[in-house]
């Protein structure tokens, strides 16, 4: 077992190892690292040299919250002040002992603690944030309510950890309600798990997703709401979901079937932040399919004219047939839109044509 360990006559970055009972860093401006976590228990001596030395103490942050442990680093710089930083006083220096930590100091000018990895003067700590902090999550309405698909479903999303800077230890010790400007909660379902992660899923119908769906662009809604840290503080979360320029989509709902009546099926065209004046069909003429579909914007229904496949002679009889609307936004925004339909066994009662005549039979043999 080492008990000395030495410095050199230049600047020396040095490291207090196990069995390193007594170190004399030599000349130079000296770095003296000790970690009082690994010290086994063993008193420490440390001597400086005629450079500036500085005394760098690792420390937990449990140890620096022992009010003792503060006081005694302050008073270190006290008693460095009474010596004098001649080198006469510095050479005849007593031995600081910091009984809290069992280590004596001597000719050694400055002191510096570090708790994981944040060093610091000891006269003036940094002020360490415990306890329940506020929070501010800003997401997006798509996030929220995915209209860009055509979905009416909200969903439930993670939109943070209200934990993360609640210091070191924190925990949840009650749930959590957010509230609109208005005091209204009637938006959606806030989580809150005992890890700290908030989770927020809107309501379905006019008093959830269809409010947060007609958010626009540059508008925003903010939902508050107060949790409890396990050590009794509280703190603030804001939810700040933004709206978007959302896209228009169309909706179709279930297959056409001819089923002995008019074809047809519920559809609708969505934008969430304009009104649809107007959506017309576009004919396509690689597609002899969509000639027979009709869409009716007040009504909401996707049909086929009967009428017209049977003059066509047109029969779908189970096929996934696409089509275009042209679609007018108030704004005067123009936009074609395309989507599709499952149409089933539409013209298979219109008789099909006639063969054609066989070929005359002329007898050439005389």
């Amino acid at each position: 077992m080492r008990f000395f360990k030495f410095g050199t006559r230049r600047d020396d970055d040095l490291t207090v190892d196990d069995g390193d009972r007594r170190i004399f860093t030599g000349k130079g401006d000296d770095t003296l690292t000790y970690n009082h976590d690994e010290d086994g228990g063993m008193r420490r001596y440390f001597n400086g040299g005629r450079g500036d030395d500085t005394l760098v103490v690792e420390l937990t942050q449990a140890q620096w919250d022992d009010p003792a442990v503060q006081e005694e680093f302050v008073a270190f710089y006290d008693h460095v002040e009474h010596t004098g930083s001649s080198w006469w006083g510095r050479m005849f220096q007593r031995p600081f002992h910091f009984e809290t930590i069992d280590i004596s100091v001597r000719r050694v000018e400055n002191l510096t603690v570090s708790i994981d990895g944040v060093t610091f003067d000891p006269r003036d700590p940094p002020v360490i944030e415990t306890g329940a902090q506020d929070d501010v999550f800003v997401v997006s309405a798509d996030l929220i309510n995915p209209h860009a698909v055509g979905s009416t479903d909200p969903n439930i999303v993670n939109v943070g950890n209200v934990l993360d800077n609640d210091g070191e230890g924190a925990a949840l010790a009650g749930q959590i309600r957010l509230f609109d400007e208005n005091g209204d909660n009637s938006w959606g379902h806030a989580d809150l798990l005992p890890d700290g992660t908030l989770s927020f899923a809107p309501y379905e119908g006019i008093t959830g997703h269809e409010r947060i769906d007609d958010l626009q662009e540059g508008e925003q809604l903010t939902f508050t709401g107060e949790y409890t840290n396990v050590d009794g503080t509280t703190a603030t979360v804001s939810l700040v979901v933004e709206g978007v320029n959302d896209p228009t989509y169309i909706r179709v709902n279930g297959s056409i079937y001819d089923a002995g009546y008019e074809p047809s099926t519920s559809a609708s065209v969505i934008d969430p932040d304009n009104d649809v004046v107007s959506a017309v069909l576009i004919d396509d003429p690689t597609n002899p399919y969509d000639d027979v579909l009709v869409f009716d914007l007040n009504s909401g229904r996707l049909s086929v004219d009967m009428d017209l496949a049977a003059s066509e002679g047109i029969v779908i009889g189970d096929e996934m047939v696409d089509f275009t609307l042209q679609v007018t936004l108030d704004d005067g925004t123009v936009s074609d839109l395309d989507a599709s339909v499952n149409v089933r066994n539409v013209g298979s009662s219109v008789p099909p044509p006639p063969p054609p005549p066989p070929a005359a039979f002329v007898d050439d043999i005389a």
